[in-house]
């Protein structure tokens, strides 16, 4: 229960002290004991309550068993109040949710955009969604997009720098494609089909060919697309 001057405190007061580095802040409060005790910021993960938000589908927890509900509604939510949301507010949390969903961990090569990336160490303990993956000189780079306290919101690193470092990724098994790799025509660039990225724009090729490998497409005079394959010769 939160009191100011001795007056209840509003949902939209409480709304308006959830710390600014956290997106959104609209549900990351809650009430003890309904609304006429007042509501409040909910100590929960910033990290965790945006990954619950961002990743498709969200990480809503009204529907799972007792023990992966919201942090506050271990009891029952007439005493101990209820997440304005229902979605995940701990690291621990989404675990449970990608256990749940996905059954295991994904391995590095399989990873893509929009899987979740999590690390459960204690007070390090953090979250984030896979924003692109991209290879250059063959080398994998993974950019996860996370709700940092130092950064004073949500930011983008390099998986293995800038505290997202470890950890482990979830996310739904990539369906199988006849055709891998497709070729544009116009700019004789190869495209990785299952490593897409936003850059690539696919949607835009008027003339494309397919090829069923890499070395395919290399025989034929095309070169790596730079943001799905790396390792451009241009």
């Amino acid at each position: 229960m939160v009191k100011e001057g001795g007056k209840m405190v509003t949902k939209e007061e409480a709304i308006k002290a959830v710390p600014s580095y956290i997106v959104p802040p609209e549900c990351f409060i809650w009430n003890w004991t309904g609304a006429k005790d007042g509501w409040g910021v909910i100590p929960g993960t910033g990290c965790a309550h945006y990954v619950a938000h961002e990743h498709n589908p969200n990480i809503n927890l009204t529907s799972h068993n007792t023990k992966h509900k919201c942090y506050y509604c271990k009891k029952s939510q007439k005493t101990i109040g209820n997440h304005n949301g229902g979605r995940a507010i701990r690291v621990t949390q989404v675990r449970a949710w990608a256990r749940i969903h996905y059954k295991k961990p994904k391995p590095l090569k399989e990873v893509c955009k929009n899987d979740i990336w999590l690390r459960i160490r204690g007070k390090s303990s953090h979250s984030g969604i896979v924003e692109s993956v991209t290879y250059e000189k063959s080398k994998q780079k993974i950019e996860i997009r996370h709700c940092k306290k130092s950064a004073g919101g949500v930011t983008h690193d390099i998986h293995g720098t800038n505290g997202v470092k470890g950890g482990l990724f979830y996310g739904p098994p990539k369906p199988p494609l006849k055709s891998k790799f497709l070729g544009n025509k116009n700019t004789t660039e190869v495209h990785n089909l299952n490593n897409e990225q936003t850059n690539c724009q696919i949607n835009e090729i008027k003339d494309s060919k397919k090829f069923e490998s890499l070395k395919e497409a290399h025989d034929e005079g095309y070169d790596n697309c730079h943001y799905c394959l790396g390792d451009s010769k241009r």
